[in-house]
């Protein structure tokens, strides 16, 4: 099952063209469809480049996920924070893909999770060599730090959290 991507204005919500021009005829196509999550990710980012004040969506399924452009350099600063402080905010267990790469960027490299099904995924991010883990429905449950030097877990879902970051 495809993935489909579409854009729109992040103020006015009116629906725009994948090269970011305003699509107001209602015969025009609004979305575009992608293979896998790595083409998506790669699709979305040199959109919002090109149309930073957009937002982009991932559907798949009955799923669909929000991407808007985060600022520069907020991976560094985050995990600079983290790794001073020990603080993982905002990021957190069951968030979904779009919403961390709104907080923390795109990531350097995007691989196939879990058996390739869905929105399964692995985002890895530079510098360094943190990677954020997520399952085929697109929500976070791992962060690991896959340092040769220093390996460790970050975030890590238990086995009495849902894949939504809740406690049972």
């Amino acid at each position: 099952m495809p993935i489909t991507l579409s854009y729109a204005e992040q103020a006015t919500g009116i629906v725009l063209g994948a090269d970011g021009s305003r699509e107001l005829d209602a015969k025009m196509a609004f979305s575009e469809s992608v293979r896998d999550l790595p083409e998506a990710i790669e699709k979305i980012e040199k959109y919002l480049v090109h149309v930073p004040d957009s937002e982009a969506w991932i559907s798949y399924r009955e799923n669909s996920y929000r991407v808007t452009m985060p600022a520069p350099g907020r991976f560094e600063a985050w995990f600079t924070r983290y790794s001073a402080s020990g603080d993982t905010g905002p990021i957190s267990i069951g968030m979904d893909l779009g919403a961390v790469i709104s907080e923390v960027g795109f990531p350097s490299q995007v691989g196939h999770g879990l058996g390739r099904r869905g929105l399964a995924a692995i985002f890895r991010y530079s510098p360094g060599s943190v990677d954020f883990h997520f399952l085929e429905d697109g929500t976070l449950f791992l962060v690991y730090d896959d340092d040769l030097d220093d390996p460790r877990t970050i975030l890590k879902q238990n086995a009495e959290q849902d894949v939504h970051g809740n406690t049972h």
